[in-house]
């Protein structure tokens, strides 16, 4: 076993995404480096310690980013169980809250989102930001997907039409690219230089590299702060809109699941709240007497 036991955990996820989220869970719940935290250290970590944390939790966050931090610690802590470097594990002590039925990210209207497009576009950033904007509504990527998204995984098909390849761990699903984001992506390639990403940094900093997850939900921010939406709006919002537009559309629900990358329909019936379907089941039962 590894000196650093958790770093062993975290580098057995093949997502970097994934890595970065667990490791920012346990250093939340650790102060400090998950990475360089001794067994002797974790050992010493009881239920008590986890049931302050979960109380902290509670204070602070939503009833579904508490139960994903408390299930990356269940996670950690099981297989530091199971290697022997704790007796048990302390993270069974916290019972996880019961998360809404339904997502609670605030979605957009047609004429809202409209606006969010509708911006000036003449700097290369202003592109950049414009071609983000209708991959996040026409297409429902998460934040992460867009930023670790490759110019070699966009793709011409044989009939004229464009795929994208999005990439998350050892997960691959091909997506639909409308015309007009592909002609938004040219227009902001021609403004740029070319490279490895789609979306790039222009930063004097890291002018060149990828962007960030960070840095999508900025562009969102901005966008929505320039087009005078007041409530909050983030990337998570305008999938909830892709994924709710779609279905109240007609659009059937596993064709949404696979292509917004759901592991299964319900967590996509839970964006899909605010669909006024027209059919519902109940629609299709009668116990009316026949004549």
């Amino acid at each position: 076993m590894t000196s650093f036991p958790l770093l062993y955990w975290l580098e057995s996820h093949a997502s970097a995404s994934t890595r970065e989220a667990y490791a920012t869970d346990l250093r939340q719940f650790l102060g400090r480096d998950p990475q360089f935290a001794a067994p002797k250290e974790l050992a010493r970590i009881g239920p008590k310690e986890v049931l302050d944390y979960a109380r902290r939790l509670h204070r602070r966050f939503k009833p579904a980013t508490v139960a994903r931090k408390l299930a990356t610690l269940r996670s950690a802590f099981g297989h530091l169980a199971q290697t022997g470097v704790t007796k048990s594990n302390p993270a069974l002590a916290a019972t996880p809250p019961v998360v809404p039925p339904v997502a609670t990210t605030q979605g957009l209207t047609e004429s809202s989102a409209a606006r969010l497009l509708d911006g000036p576009r003449r700097s290369v950033i202003a592109k950049r930001d414009h071609a983000i904007l209708l991959l996040l509504l026409h297409n429902g990527l998460r934040r992460s997907e867009i930023a670790s998204l490759r110019s070699r995984d966009v793709k011409a098909e044989v009939d004229g039409s464009t795929i994208a390849l999005i990439r998350r761990g050892r997960q691959v699903r091909a997506v639909k690219v409308k015309p007009e984001i592909v002609d938004a992506i040219r227009e902001y390639h021609a403004a740029s230089a070319a490279g490895e990403f789609v979306f790039r940094s222009h930063s004097h900093r890291v002018a060149g590299t990828g962007l960030t997850p960070k840095a999508v939900w900025l562009v969102v921010k901005s966008a929505a702060k320039r087009a005078g939406l007041e409530k909050r709006i983030s990337p998570n919002s305008l999938r909830l809109t892709h994924i709710t537009m779609a279905l109240a559309r007609g659009c059937p629900l596993g064709r949404v699941q696979a292509a917004v990358g759901h592991a299964r329909p319900e967590s996509t019936m839970r964006y899909g709240r605010l669909v006024d379907a027209e059919e519902h089941a109940t629609d299709f039962v009668s116990f009316r007497r026949k004549k």
